[in-house]
């Protein structure tokens, strides 16, 4: 459950961590929605990316309402190679969501770089190698 909190002039994070049968997560939000991190580690299962998809949601929905539009990071470095009928919940999850103005995603292998390539070729979606690479193309927006 998401808690309530009011920020004046200051940066508030949401933050959820979940640890589940062999994948984990962890989602934050600014307060204000406007810039979601996911962190995404091991081996996800149908049912974990149902629950990761879930709680994104939310979150991803409170941000485009508020702003019209949200900018996303998401870390996949630690995460191990997934099976495809993960990979394609992961792109159905992403393509039932209002689309990111920018989302940056960090792949830890070249194998997890091409995994993610062929489900999210689309404008506005950026690869990259390093966390600190992926948030400074992500606050040049």
């Amino acid at each position: 459950m998401m808690p309530s909190l009011t920020a004046h002039g200051i940066l508030v994070w949401i933050n959820y961590w979940r640890r589940m049968e062999s994948g984990t997560y962890d989602l934050q939000a600014t307060c204000s929605g406007e810039r979601i991190v996911a962190t995404l580690a091991g081996f996800f299962s149908q049912s974990e990316v149902s629950a990761y998809a879930s709680e994104a949601e939310r979150l991803i929905r409170h941000g485009f309402a508020r702003h019209r539009g949200y900018r996303m990071l998401i870390d996949v470095s630690d995460c191990a190679i997934q099976s495809q009928d993960v990979i394609e919940a992961f792109a159905r999850h992403v393509a039932a969501v209002p689309r990111a103005r920018r989302l940056a995603v960090v792949a830890g292998s070249a194998v997890a770089r091409m995994q993610i390539s062929r489900v999210l070729n689309r404008p506005g979606i950026e690869l990259f190698d390093s966390l600190s690479d992926a948030t400074a193309w992500l606050d040049t927006a």
